[in-house]
């Protein structure tokens, strides 16, 4: 029994002492190697909206930089974010949804990684971007004037029948 703990004395006094060595050691050396990175390397600045950006109506700046390219900047509760403007709006930006006429309304229908999103809303309503997806729907479905015969009756469907 007195074998066994001089035993557990004698290797709890070694990682003792070993702890210390080592703890001490990379220390002095980390702090060294932070120097040199720090002068090596510039703080971190986070992205800030510039002076010359002018607010546009969706909460954004629009700014373009000295080599002629366009840019929106955003205030996120991350901060600020930077992204590419194009002429419909930001790149990549902008709605894709099915849209459908319900007279006075319009029901859109958005697929999202989550599952299809379906709002509606009144013709007066509606977004630039809600505008355009109803405008670029209807407009290859329209029949010309000269197409529609004035004389033809209404078509309507039976119940229970797509």
């Amino acid at each position: 029994m007195k074998t066994l703990l001089t035993f557990f004395a004698a290797a709890t006094l070694t990682m003792a002492a070993t702890a210390d060595t080592a703890a001490t050691a990379p220390a002095k050396s980390s702090a060294a190697t932070a120097t040199t990175k720090a002068a090596a390397k510039p703080a971190y600045q986070p992205l800030t909206v510039p002076k010359e950006a002018v607010a546009n109506g969706n909460g954004g700046f629009d700014y373009t930089d000295a080599a002629g390219k366009k840019w929106v900047y955003t205030n996120t509760p991350f901060g600020v974010t930077r992204a590419a403007a194009t002429d419909s709006g930001v790149a990549g930006g902008g709605l894709s949804a099915r849209a459908t006429d319900l007279g006075d309304t319009v029901r859109f229908e958005q697929s999202t990684p989550f599952g299809s999103r379906t709002w509606t809303r009144k013709k007066a309503e509606l977004t630039d971007d809600e505008r355009r997806i109803v405008e670029s729907q209807a407009a290859p479905n329209a029949t010309p004037p000269s197409a529609a015969s004035p004389n033809a009756a209404p078509q309507t469907q039976a119940a229970g029948q797509n």
